[in-house]
């Protein structure tokens, strides 16, 4: 089993972006950060004034996150749990039903809200609009001890949306997030990148509701079963897959 998985993190597949498309991306990623930080500056004053008025906390955290060739970065988000949530330092992942959320976080997190503040470090460079979600370095070590191709994810910009963002949740696996932003690095285009914005606007849009039972839906749900499916289809779990 080790020697599978050393053979497939010794030789990880490469993504090969051209030199337009990278130039491209990142004119569209100071575009859009720049345009969204005026539309959205209504939504971003009320949400931080919803944040400090229901616990008197910090409006905003941060944390390390691994970007671009693992190089560290400072991610900025609005706070969506309690202030003492990680009190004993240790790194812990959002659980189902986690009663760290506070109840303004949940709406912000259901609508992805509390990401908006990451357009500064999409503006800044650290980011790009869409790429693989930004890991923390504790977390990304536990994950590759399991699953050593996980690190190909490094191999472009995190992102601030991206197809394991859109057709994953906050409780995706390690596994499934790697199967799906594979997907994007092997389709990776503007036409890509333009497609993932429309789908994250319908989130953002129509957010997610829940029913009776308690199960969420939503109105992308039908659109992240057929992405699943097509990662499956593709090869791409079998490919990525560690034995």
């Amino acid at each position: 089993m080790e020697e599978t998985r050393k053979k497939v993190h010794d030789q990880p597949r490469r993504c090969r972006l051209n030199r337009r498309y990278v130039f491209m991306k990142r004119t569209v990623d100071i575009v859009i950060s720049l345009t969204g930080l005026v539309l959205f500056s209504p939504l971003l004053a009320a949400t931080a004034a919803a944040v400090k008025l229901y616990d008197g906390g910090n409006v905003l955290y941060s944390q390390v996150r691994l970007t671009q060739g693992g190089r560290r970065f400072r991610i900025y988000k609005f706070r969506s749990m309690r202030m003492d949530s990680e009190k004993d330092g240790v790194a812990r992942l959002a659980e189902k039903n986690d009663d760290r959320i506070t109840p303004i976080g949940k709406i912000i997190r259901d609508r992805h809200i509390d990401e908006l503040p990451q357009l500064f470090n999409i503006l800044k460079g650290d980011m790009s609009v869409v790429g693989p979600r930004p890991e923390r370095p504790e977390i990304m070590e536990l994950y590759i001890q399991e699953l050593p191709e996980f690190e190909q994810r490094l191999q472009v910009k995190a992102g601030l949306t991206g197809y394991a963002q859109i057709y994953g949740t906050y409780y995706s696996t390690p596994r499934e997030k790697l199967q799906m932003d594979m997907k994007y690095l092997e389709n990776a285009s503007l036409s890509e990148d333009f497609r993932l914005l429309l789908a994250t606007a319908r989130i953002l849009l129509f957010g997610e509701k829940t029913d009776t039972s308690g199960k969420k839906h939503s109105v992308v749900e039908k659109s992240r079963h057929r992405a699943w499916e097509d990662v499956q289809h593709e090869g791409i779990r079998a490919k990525y897959k560690s034995t």
